[in-house]
């Protein structure tokens, strides 16, 4: 079945905090994460089985700073479905990934920010990683990438911040 965890305050400083696995397991049930304020996966595996897809918004209300946060260890599993990132505030935003992995769906990672999103690919924690399937990161500002993007066959990895502040360490 699908799985939709939602924070849905109009007032500031209202957090979404995973701490646990979220899994739809048993045929295509899509997760869906969705955010006022910040989004933080503070342990755990968010995994979606089959064609199932995993989407998680923050900055719903669209009046809010709004973060996606990935703790050290922490992971986003797809098999087949689509995995999708996105701040939906145009104040200051960030996103901050752990590990990304989809065996052939693809990940797209949006933090618009006006022109201050910025996306973090964190160091030692395993990147993005799919199969044959394309990965986009599009940041308002910046797109810091610490560790590995991969995609296996005909994937394209596209990266655009609109202030062009690429950096790969």
């Amino acid at each position: 079945g699908n799985i939709r965890l939602e924070n849905d305050s109009t007032s500031s400083a209202n957090n979404l905090v995973i701490a646990a696995n979220v899994t739809a397991s048993n045929g295509n049930g899509n997760i869906q994460l969705l955010g006022t304020d910040d989004l933080t996966i503070q342990s755990g595996t968010i995994q979606a089985a089959g064609s199932g897809t995993i989407t998680l918004v923050t900055g719903t209300k669209g009046d809010n700073d709004a973060s996606i946060q990935m703790q050290a260890g922490t992971r986003i599993i797809s098999d087949t479905g689509n995995i999708t990132l996105t701040n939906a505030t145009d104040d200051a935003t960030v996103i901050t990934i752990a590990e990304i992995d989809s065996t052939s769906g693809s990940v797209s990672v949006t933090s618009s920010g006006g022109t201050n999103g910025t996306i973090t690919v964190a160091a030692g924690e395993g990147g993005i990683v799919t199969g044959a399937a394309p990965i986009q990161l599009n940041a308002g500002t910046v797109v810091t990438i610490n560790d590995v993007l991969t995609t296996t066959g005909n994937g394209a990895i596209t990266i655009d911040a609109g202030r062009a502040n690429i950096s790969a360490n």
